[in-house]
């Protein structure tokens, strides 16, 4: 049902200043904070091309803007990725008064897909940053000697915090039992950029996460010290705030904080987001906020400013070497490696001290050729490469022996903070357990498929030898069977009456018409198998029943026997018609074949729906079975009472039949009490 939302009405009205372009840079629609944001109109916006709007003369910081953007709005369309340009300088002319009024901009582009992934348009975002620029200035001019005495150290603090910042991954630090967030990531806020974060317990900062379980994972980890990953991990976070969670997928992974003593003061969440959706704009005046707090704090003390960037310094490279995949930066066209954590230094077998300041190419030699130089060049020129299970060979120079091992491995532009690319940051997590046992599954499940194919040879013999015995056994027993009439006609009446001769010719024919019964048993478990792959169909049970009890009308008149049908409720099976007459004819015929024989045979025929089962049940007064009997009952050419012609066959076909066929055969009987047989069709029995 289509929506009732005026969705250009909510566009107009969100609370930032937006553009809506289409790729051809033409402004489709507004916000009303942009109009008041630029001192115009909507109609003097929309409809019009963006550079036609939107302009400056030569040589202004309005012209270099214009360019800038330019530059921005085309590396969106082309790698189809959103791009924050840095804060630009674009004054306006205040219309009431003409008088020129200094703005600077924060710019964020991203774009927006159909369903067929194609770029439809794009959302452009300005925030005006002119408070926080113009008061960074003048601090920066007022502190320039301070800053000047610890511009070293607080590079190096920046660089850290700038790596963990802009890492291709959601990062957040928490302390104590009640997992308070001390530090967040850009890419972690990204999901819910309103809420804040710093100093609130993770429970009031994410219930719903803690309402999904995730939280169990985390007491673990804070308890017992083992590091947790879980793939892939589904969560649904309402990042709209309207109260419709949407999906997110986290390649998740937590581990322990220690302290110097090695006591665990917090947790470290390093994740990836495997979505692959950006749903909302970076958010960072609250660090803004701080970052002009710790500048005025180390303006009134140079000394205690120092101490504290050097504890953050420490805290931030602490966070870095706990990380628990292997993290490496490389620097220029050469690839010289920068910094380079502990488990980036185990995974290719050296220290960070062998490693750092050195071209990869001459750290590891034994990378070389395998395909990396090509990559490092295609991440240089602005690419983002994920790969999966890579294949990779390392050389361990403390063995002397190379190792080969699959990894998954992401390959991220480094950027400074004016956007431009300076190297590569390479997150890695060895994955070569998980790859070499699926290989196995894979080995194992070859071995299976060719065991059957093996067991389906060998029915297929077995089945050829019983007809071969079968058929080149017919042939003798009927030549014995034809001598023995032979004797017959030849002996004379009085010879063959004689008490010595008459049992035994009576022995020899009841012999061969054994004989002849085994042959015919081995031919029909030949058929056995084609019996039981009969097609099912759509089959009335109350048609078999008729047609069997009409088959047994002899059999009940011999026997001055009584059966009774209740299946009036039961609607037809899909069933082979055939099989489904073999089930009834050899349950009834046997309930009336081994009846008491003090009483005349009673047997009931019912069925009815339980659950998603249709039950058959055959109930009869005869002999009964005892437990010993009944634990051989459906044993092939198995006759628990002989003093009833039989073949053996019956019971243990009809088992066969049903149990093929998805159901079950059950018996309850006692001896002298009578037997109640129950067959329980499969749910894709009933029609």
């Amino acid at each position: 049902m289509p929506s009732s939302v005026d969705l250009l009405a909510v566009f107009n009205a969100l609370p930032g200043a937006y553009l809506l372009l289409t790729p051809a840079l033409v402004i489709e629609a507004v916000s009303d904070a942009y109009l008041t944001s630029f001192f115009t109109t909507r109609q003097q916006l929309v409809g019009q091309d963006l550079f036609d709007a939107f302009g400056g003369a030569l040589g202004t910081p309005e012209e270099e803007t214009i360019t800038n953007l330019r530059v921005s709005l085309q590396q969106v369309l082309s790698t189809g990725q959103p791009h924050q340009m840095p804060v630009q300088h674009y004054p306006l002319i205040e219309p009431t008064t003409g008088a020129r009024v200094e703005r600077y901009w924060q710019l964020l582009t991203t774009p927006i897909r159909d369903a067929q992934g194609m770029i439809q348009a794009l959302l452009h975002s300005v925030t005006d940053v002119t408070a926080q620029t113009q008061a960074a200035t003048a601090l920066r001019l007022s502190q320039a000697r301070e800053q000047q005495a610890l511009a070293a150290l607080e590079a190096q603090r920046s660089h850290l915090q700038e790596v963990l910042l802009h890492l291709p991954a959601q990062i957040a630090t928490y302390r104590g039992p009640d997992y308070v967030y001390d530090f967040v990531n850009t890419r972690y806020t990204k999901p819910l950029p309103s809420r804040r974060y710093l100093g609130q317990p993770i429970r009031e900062v994410l219930p719903e996460v803690a309402a999904q379980g995730i939280l169990a994972v985390f007491d673990h980890v804070y308890h017992s010290g083992e590091p947790y990953h879980l793939p892939e991990q589904e969560l649904w976070l309402d990042g709209q705030g309207t109260g419709q969670p949407q999906q997110l997928y986290l390649d998740f992974f937590l581990h322990p904080l220690r302290d110097a003593e090695g006591n665990i003061y917090g947790l470290l969440d390093f994740s990836y987001d495997v979505t692959a959706l950006v749903r909302a704009r970076q958010q960072g005046e609250q660090l803004n906020d701080e970052l002009e707090a710790r500048v005025l704090a180390r303006t009134r003390e140079v000394e205690a400013a120092r101490q504290a960037a050097e504890a953050q310094q420490h805290y931030l490279r602490h966070i870095f070497e706990q990380a628990p995949v292997a993290i490496c930066l490389m620097r220029g066209p050469q690839a010289v490696v920068e910094l380079l954590n502990q488990r980036g230094a185990a995974l290719v077998g050296s220290t960070p001290a062998q490693v750092i300041g050195h071209p990869i190419r001459q750290a590891l030699p034994a990378l070389n050729g395998q395909g990396f130089e090509a990559l490092y060049a295609r991440v240089l020129q602005g690419e983002t490469l994920v790969f999966n299970e890579m294949p990779i060979t390392f050389h361990r120079a403390q063995t002397g022996q190379s190792d080969h091992g699959y990894y998954h491995h992401t390959y991220q532009p480094w950027r400074e903070e004016t956007g431009a690319i300076v190297g590569v940051i390479n997150i890695g997590v060895e994955v070569t357990e998980q790859v070499r046992a699926r290989q196995q599954v894979q080995q194992l499940n070859e071995e299976l498929r060719e065991a059957n194919s093996q067991l389906r040879r060998t029915n297929v013999d077995l089945d050829n030898f019983i007809y071969s015995a079968s058929h080149d056994l017919k042939a003798p027993i009927s030549n014995i069977e034809g001598l023995l009439q032979l004797l017959n006609q030849l002996l004379p009446p009085a010879t063959r009456a004689e008490a010595e001769i008459a049992p035994v010719l009576q022995m020899m024919q009841v012999s061969v018409e054994r004989f002849k019964r085994t042959i015919a048993h081995l031919t029909d478990l030949t058929k056995l198998q084609l019996e039981f792959a009969q097609p099912a169909a759509a089959v009335s049970l109350a048609r078999v029943v008729e047609d069997v009890r009409h088959d047994l009308l002899p059999l009940l008149e011999e026997t001055c026997g009584q059966l009774t049908i209740e299946i009036d409720d039961c609607q037809p099976l899909v069933f082979s018609e055939k099989n489904l007459r073999l089930v009834v004819y050899n349950l009834l015929s046997n309930a009336f074949k081994y009846r008491h024989p003090a009483r005349s045979p009673r047997v009931r025929l019912s069925c009815a729906r339980e659950q998603d089962q249709l039950l058959l049940r055959v109930h009869d007064n005869g002999l009964g079975l005892n437990q010993a009997q009944q634990a051989k009952l459906y044993g092939l050419f198995q006759r628990l009472h002989t003093h009833v012609e039989g073949t053996g066959i019956g019971l243990y076909m009809v088992k066969k039949i049903v149990e093929n066929a998805g159901g079950t055969l059950s018996v309850a009987s006692e001896p002298g009490q009578g037997t109640t047989f129950t067959v329980a069709f499969p749910p894709q029995a009933l029609g």
